[in-house]
């Protein structure tokens, strides 16, 4: 971990595990009288009782999300911490991961209060509370992580325990967010666990590979062998239709099937086409699957793309918490001098914390000119892009009763209540194409947060964003969304105040000697502040706050105080005017007529003849921007 934790899961009795604290998952009255609490308690003695008991008649019943420690009796450890966890309900969720972050918070600033080192953590509350293990394991790896990133050096082992009747949960490193260190069990063997999977890389020949599956890149027609050692029956089953891939019998490999696939030679087309056996070996619960490294062969594509391609893919597949059956990966490289490019992709993830999914959002383009600094992408250039919604895990009914008819009835009700509390919305407005890389992150952060999927198309001015979900929480979602389209409307109606302003007023600051004009949306701050005859202002400067006297044209702090200077650029913005404009002459309105050769004119004059009216035409005047008016004769017409 960042902090040099180093973490254990273990299958083991918490009552002889060697920590210096040992952490109970008690009840509100601290009464052991079953399960983990009880084993402890017979392995500590009857002191463990009494101090819990004096300390309850000293203050009293804890709450949910309380932790106490006390001394640890006969048990091989100092001290053991006394965590009472939540009862887990599914109509309250939310209230039972708060309050399991609470309690492991807790125990693990008393272990750190204490001085020890070391600390043994059961699966808390998912016993007879009834948290679910999965959730119960990603909360507590949760507050794990944001303890080592947010604490210094401490807690130097930390050991999770399921409970006994379980299997270890390695699904403890994936939720920490870490990719373990690559072993090299033996020579040109590469092994690294990436979440609840294992990755290895090994050079050799696949088709001597005795995992669930063996994966044949082959062409459009799959024609390609994987070997010689497929056999007829393999080529009979390619002949029959696909959709880029196709599960066949393994012939005379030791495998239970291939999986042929069409080649590709895009590194990203790659890595969806990974992806996609990883998922069709997880719906066929195949423990193993073994790659070859695509197109690093005949289609010619550097291995090093092809390494990052396949390997990443491993990785968004386990973020996305696909991985149930599927447990092990490999990766067969024919030719040894590519080791070196896998290799290489590895190390990159060795000892790292998980990457946070920023993969869609890398695809946003920032729109904000390069006035207002950082990266800008010219109008011209800018790609569309695509914000998918966040897949859920799916809820799985099972229907019994007496008679299919009973069962129908049911399975009907169920659908209709499901529907009564379903809703979806689609937001359309320009606006939301002027969304920056930080506002679609905080799409994301919504999305987590509610039972809402959030799908949006960035298209310039014709982008959307579509809402499905609860009906309460897509309401929820509007009404934020809709906070966030006016802030972002309303920033962009200041930058360009802010380049209007800045091409007829420059403010400058002092510079050690040199003068240097401030940034667009301070020079848009200090002309409004003069021209509403505000004696003084906040600015910044260099990042520090000054208070700008807009009389003696100086910006103070604490410390020191900044010329500032203020120049009217009139004849270069008169150079920049278009020759044909007139000069309103300080005239806030200015009649103009269209020309008859204009293209608006002969429009309008086209609509109006529409009417049947043989009025002669004066003039047209430009209105709003579907309204122009026309005046015949004596008559206007609107």
């Amino acid at each position: 971990m960042p902090n040099g934790l180093i973490i254990t899961v273990a299958k083991a009795d918490l009552c002889k595990y060697q920590a210096d604290v040992v952490v109970n998952a008690s009840n509100e009255h601290l009464q052991h009288i079953g399960g983990l609490a009880l084993a402890l308690l017979q392995a500590a003695g009857p002191q463990l009782q009494d101090v819990c008991d004096h300390y309850r008649s000293r203050n009293g019943d804890l709450k949910p999300g309380d932790a106490i420690i006390t001394e640890a009796g006969k048990i091989p450890c100092q001290y053991v911490i006394h965590a009472v966890g939540p009862r887990f309900s599914d109509w309250d969720r939310s209230t039972a991961v708060r309050l399991l972050r609470r309690v492991v918070r807790q125990a693990l600033n008393l272990v750190v209060a204490k001085g020890c080192r070391s600390v043994a953590i059961p699966a808390i509350s998912s016993g007879i509370f009834g948290f679910p293990l999965d959730l119960c394991t990603e909360t507590i790896a949760g507050v794990v992580r944001e303890h080592c990133v947010g604490h210094v050096p401490g807690i130097t082992h930390l050991i999770f325990i399921p409970a006994e009747s379980r299997p270890p949960s390695w699904s403890f490193f994936f939720h920490l967010g870490f990719f373990s260190q690559i072993s090299t069990p033996s020579l040109g063997v590469y092994m690294m666990r990436v979440g609840s999977l294992m990755l290895e890389v090994s050079s050799g020949d696949i088709t001597k590979q005795n995992t669930d599956a063996i994966v044949n890149s082959s062409n459009e027609s799959f024609t390609l062998k994987t070997g010689d050692c497929s056999g007829f029956a393999v080529e009979d089953e390619c002949s029959q239709p696909h959709k880029g891939y196709l599960l066949t019998q393994p012939g005379q490999l030791s495998c239970k099937n291939i999986i042929h696939i069409v080649g590709q030679t895009d590194p990203n087309k790659i890595k969806v086409v990974v992806y996609k056996v990883l998922q069709v070996c997880e719906e066929k619960r195949f423990g193993s699957v073994s790659f070859p490294a695509i197109s690093t062969g005949a289609g010619g594509v550097s291995p090093s793309l092809v390494a990052d391609a396949m390997i990443n893919a491993v990785v968004d597949f386990e973020k996305m918490k696909k991985g149930q059956s599927l447990k092990s990966v490999k990766i067969v490289v024919f030719q040894a001098g590519m080791m070196a490019d896998f290799h290489r992709s590895l190390k990159t993830k060795e000892g790292t914390v998980q990457p946070e999914e920023k993969s869609i959002f890398s695809r946003i383009k920032d729109t904000i000119t390069s006035v207002f600094g950082g990266t800008s992408v010219p109008p011209d250039v800018e790609e569309d892009f695509t914000i998918v919604g966040e897949e859920f895990t799916p809820a799985i009914f099972q229907f019994c009763g007496e008679s299919h008819e009973e069962v129908s009835k049911a399975k009907k009700y169920v659908q209709d209540l499901i529907m009564k509390e379903q809703m979806e919305h689609t937001i359309k407005d320009s606006c939301i194409g002027l969304f920056t890389q930080e506002d679609c992150r905080k799409l994301q952060d919504l999305q987590k947060k509610l039972t809402v999927s959030i799908h949006l198309e960035k298209r310039g001015t014709d982008s959307i964003i579509q809402l499905e979900g609860l009906s309460r929480d897509v309401l929820t979602a509007n009404d934020s969304i809709k906070e966030m389209m006016r802030k972002v409307e309303s920033l962009d109606r200041r930058k360009c105040e802010a380049v209007l302003v800045g091409a007829m007023v420059e403010w400058q600051h002092d510079a050690s000697g040199t003068f240097i004009p401030f940034d667009p949306f301070t020079n848009l701050i200090l002309e409004q502040a003069f021209d509403n005859r505000c004696a003084k202002v906040e600015i910044n400067i260099n990042n520090l706050e000054h208070m700008a006297d807009l009389t003696s044209k100086e910006a103070f702090n604490t410390n020191y105080a900044i010329y500032i200077l203020h120049f009217f650029f009139t004849s270069s913005a008169a150079e920049g005017l278009p020759g044909d404009w007139d000069d309103m002459k300080g005239s806030e309105l200015l009649e103009v007529p269209l020309g008859t050769s204009s293209t608006e004119y002969q429009q309008v004059e086209a609509e109006f003849r529409k009417t049947g009216l043989n009025y002669q035409i004066i003039k047209v005047l430009p209105g709003h921007t579907e309204q122009l008016i026309v005046i015949v004769g004596s008559l206007v017409s609107y």
